[in-house]
C-alpha cells in the first residue's frame, strides 16, 4: 500500500494538502492545520487484525447479538412474573427499600423505562431482579415496603453529629 501526502505546490502557506491512495488521487484536503497529513493517512491505513483481535471482535459481535435475541425473545413470548427489590437512599439518607413484582418481562421493561416512573428519585437507586421464593420471603418478613431514616437513628441514638452508612 503506497500512502503519498503532499503540499500543494502553487501557494506552499495555504493548508491545502494532496491525498493518494495507491495511485488513486483523493483530491485536496482543506484545512489549515498541521496534523493533516496524519488524518489521511489514519483514515486510510488500516493495519490487519490478528487471531486474537478476530476471536475478541467475534466474540463480541456474538455476545451483542445474543443479548439482543434474548430480549426480543423475551419481549414477545416471556408470560413468566418478574419479581424485583427497589432500594433507593436520597440525600438525607433515609434508605426506601421496596418489593414489587411485573406480570411478564415486557411489562417489567416498558415500567423500567417510564420516565413519569422516576421523578421521586432523588438519590442512589436500583433495582434488583430476585427468585419468586426470595421475593415472597422478603415480602413475608418485611412487607410490601420499608424505609430506615439513617439521620434519625444516629440523633435517638446519641450521636446526632455523626452517621454511620
Amino acid at each position: 500500500m503506497k500512502i503519498k501526502v503532499s503540499k500543494r505546490r502553487k501557494n506552499r502557506t495555504a493548508g491545502s494538502w494532496r491525498v493518494v491512495l495507491n495511485n488513486k488521487d483523493f483530491g485536496e484536503v482543506d484545512l489549515l492545520n498541521i496534523y493533516t497529513p496524519l488524518y489521511a493517512v489514519a483514515i486510510w491505513w488500516k493495519k490487519p487484525l490478528t487471531l486474537k483481535q478476530r476471536k475478541y471482535r467475534l466474540k463480541r459481535w456474538i455476545g451483542k447479538k445474543e443479548r439482543v435475541f434474548d430480549h426480543w425473545w423475551r419481549m414477545r413470548f416471556d408470560k413468566e412474573p418478574v419479581y424485583y427489590i427497589l432500594s433507593s437512599t436520597d440525600c438525607d439518607c433515609v434508605e426506601v427499600t421496596s418489593y414489587g413484582s411485573s406480570e411478564s418481562y415486557k411489562e417489567h421493561y416498558e415500567w423500567m423505562n417510564d420516565e413519569s416512573e422516576w421523578e421521586w428519585v432523588e438519590g442512589r437507586t436500583a433495582i434488583d431482579i430476585i427468585s419468586e421464593e426470595q421475593w415472597l420471603y422478603e415480602v413475608r418478613e418485611y412487607g410490601q415496603s420499608s424505609s430506615r431514616d439513617r439521620v434519625m437513628e444516629a440523633y435517638e441514638n446519641g450521636r446526632g453529629n455523626s452517621v454511620i452508612i
